[in-house]
């Protein structure tokens, strides 16, 4: 049943995002920008952030001329090139859950950095969850 009131609301989002492009941006930052975290060599997203990601898809319907990028990291356990290649999978499957909730694909750029860019320093379990992480952000 859920899945049917889903499917509704994006129908009628779909149908709104028609005309909703007078440039409405919503003032909120944290309504323009998405985090998620990400388990040990995992790019699925937790149940508890596809409520994150929803929300997101419905600021980005509000918001039709808006373009995102979505960046993807990892932590320093296993491989550079290995990272590199999860960091991709896990900016690729936010991009994948936003087209499946009615995003446009061309408004959505995706980047993985593996564990080029840390955002803080990989020495203990705490600093490398907070390094498996992706950000979408507004691009334009």
């Amino acid at each position: 049943m859920s899945k049917i009131i889903v499917s509704l609301f994006l129908f009628l989002q779909i149908l709104y995002a028609n005309d909703c492009c007078e440039k409405q941006i919503l003032e909120s930052s944290s309504s323009s920008n998405l985090h998620i975290l990400f388990e040990t060599n995992s790019y699925n997203i937790d149940e508890d952030d596809f409520k994150k990601v929803y929300d997101y898809a419905e600021y980005l319907f509000q918001n039709c001329d808006l373009n995102i990028i979505i960046e993807a990291h990892t932590d320093d356990i296993g491989t550079t090139s290995d990272n590199l290649y999860l960091s991709f999978k896990r900016a690729n499957s936010i991009r994948e859950y936003l087209i499946k909730l009615g995003i446009l694909k061309e408004r959505i750029k995706i980047i993985g950095y593996g564990e080029t860019k840390p955002k803080l320093a990989n020495d203990n379990d705490k600093n490398r969850q907070i390094n498996r992480r992706a950000k979408a952000k507004i691009s334009n």
